[in-house]
């Protein structure tokens, strides 16, 4: 079997797969348990829900969903020879996880006590970063939305008035919206 290769969910090595579809792919994994009728244990990674695969939800439909196997040491080596980030300290050091990397894709690699107890904390972190920037982010569209309502309040109740010095004001909003509608970028 190719690493790339295509294969039924029953022939398919215990660990991590993907699932595509028309929408896109799923992340998932498949246990080394199932029930006597042949079941597969197999959950969906982001949400932990029970995987079937594509309708109708039978056991047989379910061991012949074609499913690409997610090989375990790519997973390894992906998560060693991530980039340092800014502003998050990290237990293991980008040295560490390329010398990781480079000798897991060539021999089966016993790394030294405590390497992966150290990167999987590493990865802790990093997903606790990436859960907080995802948040502030979505807190900054919201004000950016908030703004824009008001702005253009702002612009309509101007437009409404006799002519005056606020002609400019009204200008520098009509900007400013403009700014807003292209995502805060100055145009060159």
């Amino acid at each position: 079997m190719t690493e790339d290769a295509m294969v039924s969910l029953v022939e398919c090595p215990i660990g991590l797969f993907f699932y595509e579809h028309e929408h896109g792919r799923v992340l998932c994994l498949k246990t080394e348990y199932g029930n006597n009728k042949g079941r597969i244990d197999a959950y969906i990674v982001a949400s932990g829900e029970f995987f079937w695969g594509a309708a109708p939800q039978t056991i047989a439909s379910q061991r012949a969903q074609m499913v690409r196997p997610v090989p375990l040491a790519a997973v390894e080596a992906a998560l060693v020879a991530r980039p340092e980030p800014e502003g998050v300290a990290l237990e293991t050091t980008a040295k560490e996880r390329e010398a990781y990397a480079k000798a897991a894709e060539t021999e089966l690699v016993w790394p030294e006590a405590g390497f992966v107890e150290r990167l999987i904390r590493d990865f802790d972190r990093l997903s606790a970063e990436s859960a907080s920037l995802k948040a502030k982010f979505a807190e900054a569209e919201a004000e950016k939305a908030e703004t824009r309502k008001i702005l253009v309040r702002c612009h309509d109740r101007i437009h409404a008035l006799p002519r005056t010095s606020d002609t400019d004001l009204a200008i520098a909003i009509e900007r400013l919206l403009g700014r807003l509608a292209r995502g805060g970028r100055h145009e060159g």
